[in-house]
């Protein structure tokens, strides 16, 4: 995000015009110092224990919201299920 806002600036100011240009801007070097004052972030990345976890927790949930209209439907005659459909 920020990152993309200096080079955003930055086109604002490549262009070749003397007129519209600040005299001695650099948008590379610009680029550069803003990048080298961004601290060093850790590379992202999700540990294998919570994609296993988040698997069977939808697992979990998906079998509980299906088994328990299915149990109730199963527990009806026929005439009561289509008396309510």
């Amino acid at each position: 995000g920020l990152l993309m806002n200096v080079r955003m600036v930055n086109a604002v100011f490549e262009d070749a015009n003397t007129a519209t240009c600040p005299p001695g801007f650099d948008p590379e070097a610009n680029t550069a110092a803003f990048a080298a004052m961004i601290p060093d972030f850790p590379s992202p990345s999700v540990p294998w224990w919570a994609v296993v976890g988040s698997a069977l927790f939808s697992m979990l949930i998906g079998m509980i919201f299906g088994i328990l209209p299915a149990s109730k439907a199963a527990n009806l005659t026929p005439i009561d299920a289509l008396r309510y459909e």
